[in-house]
């Protein structure tokens, strides 16, 4: 029997798989029930770079992160509902919903 590295292939990880896009993608970061969501896994929801992602925390376009330590990760329920009343920006989100709350 071979260890999931060896099935794998040398110097790959057994838990990282290749996109569509040719991106590799760590299943680790995203199972079946997921609560909440760091960039990689946000820019897979939203369809968009991780990078992008970042740009638009950074420009205030996106709800609040929260922060699990040093990790900031998206309360998935609060991505979903800011995006069902139309991608809004962090102030008007916060303003008619409170700080990184869903509505």
């Amino acid at each position: 029997m071979t260890s999931p590295e060896r099935a794998a292939g040398p110097g790959k990880a057994p838990h990282v798989t290749m996109s569509p896009d040719s991106h590799p993608i760590d299943t680790r970061s995203l199972p079946h029930a997921t609560l909440a969501v760091d960039a990689r896994g946000l820019a897979l929801m939203l369809g968009c770079s991780e990078r992008h992602v970042r740009a638009l925390s950074a420009a205030g376009r996106l709800p609040r992160a929260l922060r699990l330590g040093r990790r900031r990760v998206w309360a998935v329920a609060t991505v979903e509902a800011w995006l069902a009343v139309g991608a809004p920006s962090r102030a008007t989100w916060e303003a008619s919903f409170g700080r990184g709350s869903a509505p």
